[in-house]
């Protein structure tokens, strides 16, 4: 160092009385390195200031390329960002509440065929599940009770999901309110009726008003009191919109029919649980096979075949049903987010490219005047990561109101059904470690390739230079235009699955044809006053003009909730277990005319009559696969079968044909229609085909409903088209269409310029080459067909790559496609055709420019 080799001579002078020179001579050299250490960093910050400021500098003189490149790596950022929000809030994200990752959500699963999985259990089934304590540290319930909400009287009344939960659950997940106070083990016991707002519903409906505490909202027009907000982090442990949270004790107040909570078949309960640290997920599943069957042995009937099922919190959002459908969605939305800032990366590189190639010699003087490879190439990376951060703050921006539109898009009409997204700093810190890759990536090929070879190179050889910036450019359009026909690819399934779940065979035709659930206990009417109540409702509905029959039901397909099922006894096993003489099917109890209404008709035997009433023989219809379990070789029609041991012989007068009833893409189930007559149930759903648009009818029926009773407010009153399309896969598969294919048209956008780019920097570089042509006597179709036949090559190219990658990526959306395949002719066909056209035409305004070129004009620009 440089202070050691000055003392050096000191040192030896004076060793014997200045003790050990090695010592000395260690500490001076440890200083010296302190102080290079010092100076290197203060060098390193000045050049990386001075880098940022000439960056910016460059950026202000070129308007053009600035706004082009931000705009592209924005939308790509935003895509990016909006999708991660979504999967974050849905995945990744740890509920709000205090050890998160010691929750679990458990459900329920019937022995089929096929099984039959619920998200909730019976509560005397809960309560047994409270006891193991060394399974579970500590357990809660709550229930989605769908109510009809008025949070002050002069407001509209609106069909919502209160959330019914236990005393233990806010204490039990440790949530703290906003405003007021939250439900307790009090509240629970007392059943008073109570309400907690969330802050989403409070901010929504009440304008953050924070004098609603102690005010009452009407729920089913009953009063409860308001006493208190969540948190806005905390919208409750299934991430849709709902109104708030009642007791569970409270519930024979919002619903009638859960009167009696002890008994089975009244209620489902919804079991969170905090699970110890030192039981794994697998051990806590054996364990509750073991529970299981211990409760199938305490209750065989109500319990048989039984098994309850856990799983993470964070995988059963938003609801249990989706607990292995929604990693493979979220998968695919985020994939092609990424795909599509690819992209964007590539089309920005390719700016880039172009810039840098125009400053060729500008490097090749700054190397002559003694700056190095690095220090140039760290310019270069300086100025893209600067425009990676320009890019990134209009992407926050566009993330931010697109978050904002999907927050507030009401997903199924008529009900309040919102994806709660709420981007935290982990979003905004995605999107900032994204933004400071694809700044980098967009610059290192452009600097490494406009350093290579030394000054010659830069300086004499600049014609040749452009010539390698010209491959490179042609390489990541091709990239670009093979990545964006996976992304259109998959858009394109998707929406065609959503097309065909439409269209697919369910069982029924859901064309032409209304429904309406109507619940007169909601209203406050008991069973002997709410059967005339129906019958008024149904005779009104009959007279209107445009209907052409009317039918109950307590159940219809794709409705995945409020299903029930009976026993189905026989005089022999139906299974291969010892105890195997019975087993459960799904059922729904219906008027005669429900399969003239839902164009269903029989295989065999009759439909249900006015005669088969309460006092009549018990009568059935079976469908195919019933039919097919339990009486293989025998004709199903007079073949009989009890709901109990004990109970009276069901005789069977009919065979349905095999439906659609909980999944779009389920397999068949045995299932089986009993006459409404012969059930004691007051909500009804009314199904209404119609001569015409049934849509039109709506408000006709609605008029009916309140013209019998004001407070009997009609639930998801819709079209059976509408229904279809909102069931749970349904649903999940139009968000992924929608999203996916708002990336798609991005990414069409995003390799049109990119090509359109190409081409006409193309064309401004051969400019002096094309007027020598068209001096020497060249026809300007012929100068068109060059500049075509250029860019049609890489149109080729990038589609032949993008089809095999679209089929390697086809495979993994096998899981999630209802009636298209993988390989569908039509989809890759359209994706390939739409863009290849999009191609040639920014391929052809560029190659139209050069056809009417100047040749005088061009050879005196010297290209």
């Amino acid at each position: 160092s440089g202070y050691g080799i000055a003392l050096n001579p000191y040192v030896h002078m004076f060793e014997g009385r200045f003790g050990d020179t090695k010592r000395v001579r260690h500490s001076l050299q440890q200083i010296e390195r302190q102080r290079g250490r010092r100076v290197r960093w203060t060098m390193g910050f000045d050049e990386l200031r001075q880098d940022v400021r000439y960056g910016i500098r460059g950026l202000l003189k070129r308007p053009g390329f600035t706004l082009a490149a931000t705009v592209s790596l924005a939308l790509g950022l935003a895509t990016v960002t909006i999708a991660y929000s979504i999967v974050d809030a849905y995945l990744f994200r740890p509920l709000a509440v205090a050890n998160p990752d010691e929750l679990v959500v458990i459900g329920s699963r019937i022995a089929g065929p096929p099984a039959v999985t619920s998200s909730g259990i019976a509560y005397p089934n809960y309560l047994a599940l409270r006891e193991r304590r060394d399974l579970l540290t500590d357990v809660a319930g709550y229930a989605m009770a769908t109510a009809t909400f008025r949070a002050t009287e002069d407001a509209t009344g609106e069909v919502g999901t209160v959330f019914a939960v236990t005393g233990s659950y806010f204490p039990m997940l440790g949530v703290t309110p906003q405003l007021g106070r939250l439900l307790a083990e009090s509240d629970d016991q007392r059943g008073e009726p109570t309400l907690v707002l969330t802050d989403a519903y409070w901010r929504r409906r009440l304008g953050a008003d924070p004098a609603v505490l102690g005010r009452t909202a009407r729920l089913n027009g009953k009063l409860f009191t308001i006493v208190g907000v969540t948190p806005p982090t905390f919208n409750g442990t299934m991430p849709i919109f709902s109104p708030g949270f009642v007791p569970w004790s409270s519930l024979p107040v919002l619903e009638p029919a859960a009167r009696d909570r002890t008994v089975f078949d009244t209620w489902q309960i919804s079991p969170i649980a905090r699970k110890p640290p030192v039981i794994s997920l697998s051990q806590l599943r054996a364990g509750l096979d073991v529970a299981s069957r211990d409760l199938e042995r305490q209750f065989p009937k109500q319990n048989q075949g039984l098994r309850m099922i856990a799983y993470p919190e964070s995988r059963a959002r938003p609801s249990l049903f989706a607990a292995d459908a929604m990693p493979m969605i979220a998968g695919v939305m985020l994939g092609l987010a990424l795909l599509v800032l690819v992209v964007a990366c590539a089309n920005v590189a390719n700016l880039v490219l172009v810039r840098v190639s125009s400053r060729r010699n500008e490097l090749g003087v700054r190397q002559a005047l003694g700056a190095s490879r690095g220090r140039m190439i760290q310019q270069l990376l300086t100025e893209s990561v600067v425009l990676g951060l320009a890019g990134l703050l209009l992407g926050w921006w566009l993330a931010w109101a697109g978050i904002r539109w999907l927050a507030g898009l009401n997903l199924v009409p008529d009900f309040e059904y919102h994806l709660v997204i709420a981007p935290d700093w982990r979003v905004f810190a995605f999107a900032g470690v994204v933004a400071l890759g694809a700044g980098i990536l967009v610059g290192v090929i452009p600097a490494f390739g406009a350093t290579r070879g030394g000054l010659r190179s830069m300086v004499g050889e600049g014609a040749r230079a452009i010539g390698g910036g010209k491959r490179h450019r042609n390489i990541l359009v091709t990239a670009q235009l093979a990545v964006s026909l996976v992304v259109l690819v998959v858009a394109g399934l998707l929406a065609r699955s959503v097309q065909q779940s439409a269209g697919l065979d369910l069982g029924f035709k859901p064309d032409r044809v209304l429904k309406a659930g109507l619940a007169p206990n909601l209203a406050g009417y008991d069973e002997a006053r709410g059967q005339p109540l129906l019958d008024r409702v149904i005779v009104g509905v009959r007279a209107l003009p445009g209907v052409r029959q009317v039918a109950w039901a307590t159940f219809v397909p794709l409705q995945g909730s409020n299903v029930k099922g009976v026993d189905a006894y026989l005089d022999r096993p139906v299974t291969d277990k010892p105890d195997g003489d019975h087993t459960t099917l799904l059922a729904n109890w219906i008027s005669g005319e429900y399969f003239d209404v839902m164009g269903i008709r029989l295989n065999a035997g009759r439909t249900f009559t006015v005669r088969d009433d309460s006092l009549a023989p018990r009568v059935a219809i079976v469908n195919a696969a019933a039919a097919k379990l339990f009486w293989p070789d025998q004709e199903p029609v007079g073949q009989r079968f009890r709901t109990a041991r004990d109970s009276p012989l069901v005789e069977v007068v009919g065979v349905a044909p095999d439906g659609r009833y909980l999944f779009v893409g389920e397999a068949p189930r045995p299932f089986v229609y009993l006459p409404v007559t012969q059930q004691k149930e007051t909500g009804r759903i009314l199904v209404v085909a119609t001569t015409g648009e049934p849509s039109g009818l709506i408000g006709a029926v609605r008029a009916v409903v309140a013209s019998v009773d004001p407070n009997l407010v009609p639930i998801r009153l819709e079209t059976m088209a509408t229904h279809v399309g909102t069931n749970s896969l349904v649903l999940l598969l139009r968000l992924a269409a929608m999203l996916t294919a708002a990336i798609g048209i991005l990414a069409l956008i995003q390799a049109s310029l990119g090509l359109y780019g190409v081409i006409a920097y193309s064309v401004a570089q051969q400019a002096r080459e094309i007027g020598i042509r068209v001096a020497l006597g060249a026809e300007p179709r012929g100068v068109l067909r060059l500049i075509i036949g250029e860019g049609g090559r890489l149109i080729a190219i990038g589609l032949v790559l993008g089809v095999l990658a679209a089929l390697a990526a086809g495979r993994l959306l096998q899981g999630l496609l209802v009636g298209v395949g993988t390989t569908d002719l039509v989809t890759f066909g359209t994706a390939a055709g739409v863009l290849g056209g999009v191609g040639l035409l920014a391929t052809y305004v560029p190659a139209r420019r050069a056809a009417r070129l100047d040749p005088v004009k061009a050879l005196r620009s010297g290209g």
